[in-house]
């Protein structure tokens, strides 16, 4: 047997794009690496970015049996890239804006995205010695914010939903973001609610009728966002507005009130220049719409059974969780007193000439509350077995 023995040249490439979420999967293609055909090789590579070399250097390791393909051995097959307001060293820095540090890990501002630094990675191939390089960008997302509703109660929760995929961390686990703004405890927060999160991509203001000192109540504002599964980067969070108020009289803090407008503005710190999305909630009392399954049923009867009425609500605004379906009460508020209640209250008036019946939440055959049809939709419906009879009313 004969066979020919000769050196091949390496090449470079990304297995996938270059994000923060999928970092430098940086993949060599180099049949002289291939040196057993019947196991997974490996070999110890440096990586340069634009002529400055990750200290540590990178294992190697090949995909499967004599492939030649070789991808790092690391969580991922990649070299991590970690968002951050301040590079953790002084040396190995990239564009003043890069640190390739000593664990492996690429720590990045995020004016560095915004400004779509070309990065050059080169692979030194040593048999013949020969270096391929490959020009890329981090692409960055444009991001951009919701909400459910319009208006809420003062007592409400708005849903508030943030689609950016720069957030999206970990493409394989579901990221959370939690949002705290504090206050000293006492008294209201002075402070501007101007959330900067540990890695610098983004911030979320809250803003109240325009202004953003002293809104916050001593009890604090926290803000959790969940990403609605892994790799989709669309967050969801519940903005209690509770925890809000106007403004201060003489250290006194002043409620909420209807008419009061809330400001959710989101500003992605990878974009040149900054973009700022931003989202309105009006303080209001609930205006929901109910609908029936038909315009016309008959009468319950002994003979002919209970008839049932099929009714559905449509009202945003209590949609007050964004991980979870919400269950409306449709007797009584929230301590449990019909005077004060805040959600909306439903009863059934039958009309026959000049009498009339009422049939209230609690009456027998008529349930307290309506569910929720899924997580976020705003919609709930409930079933309703119309009485035999109905007391006249007094009045």
């Amino acid at each position: 047997v004969t066979v020919q023995l000769k050196n091949s040249d390496g090449s470079i490439d990304l297995a996938a794009p270059l994000t923060i979420a999928n970092g430098f999967q940086i993949k060599v293609t180099d049949p002289d690496r291939n040196i057993d055909t019947t196991a997974k090789d490996d070999f110890s590579g440096q990586v340069k970015i634009n002529d400055v070399t990750l200290p540590s250097g990178i294992k190697f390791k090949e995909t499967d049996d004599n492939t030649g393909i070789f991808l790092p051995d690391l969580a991922g097959n990649k070299i991590e890239i970690v968002p951050t307001t301040s590079l953790p060293g002084s040396g190995n820095i990239v564009n003043e804006k890069i640190h390739l540090h000593t664990d492996n890990k690429i720590y990045v501002l995020a004016s560095a995205i915004a400004e779509d630094i070309d990065l050059t990675i080169t692979y030194n191939d040593p048999a013949p010695t020969k270096s391929f390089s490959i020009v890329r960008e981090i692409q960055h997302f444009a991001g951009s914010i919701s909400t459910t509703t319009t208006s809420v109660p003062v007592t409400g929760k708005a849903v508030i939903e943030i689609n950016d995929m720069d957030l999206n961390l970990n493409p394989d686990a579901i990221d959370i973001y939690t949002l705290t703004y504090i206050t000293d405890g006492e008294a209201p927060s002075s402070s501007t609610p101007d959330l900067i999160s540990e890695n610098g991509l983004a911030n979320l203001t809250i803003k109240v009728n325009g202004q953003t000192s002293n809104i916050i109540s001593s009890s604090g504002l926290s803000i959790q966002l969940v990403e609605t599964g892994a790799n989709t980067g669309v967050f969801r969070g519940d903005l209690d507005v509770s925890k809000l108020i106007r403004g201060v009289d003489d250290s006194n803090p002043i409620p909420l009130a209807d008419g009061d407008k809330v400001t959710i503005e989101y500003k992605d710190k990878t974009e040149s220049p900054e973009l700022t999305r931003s989202v309105d909630v009006k303080i209001g009392k609930p205006s929901g719409i109910v609908e029936l399954d038909r315009s016309s049923y008959p009468p319950s009867s002994l003979t002919l059974g209970t008839t049932k009425l099929h009714i559905k609500i449509t009202d945003p605004s209590f949609n007050s969780s964004s991980t979870s379906q919400d269950i409306l009460p449709i007797q009584n508020g929230r301590d449990g007193n019909a005077a004060t209640f805040d959600r909306g209250q439903l009863k059934i008036e039958l009309r026959n000439g000049t009498t009339t019946l009422t049939f209230n939440p609690g009456t027998t055959g008529f349930p307290t509350s309506a569910s929720e049809t899924g997580v976020n939709t705003g919609v709930f419906e409930v079933d309703v077995n119309l009485p035999y009879n109905v007391e006249v009313n007094s009045s």
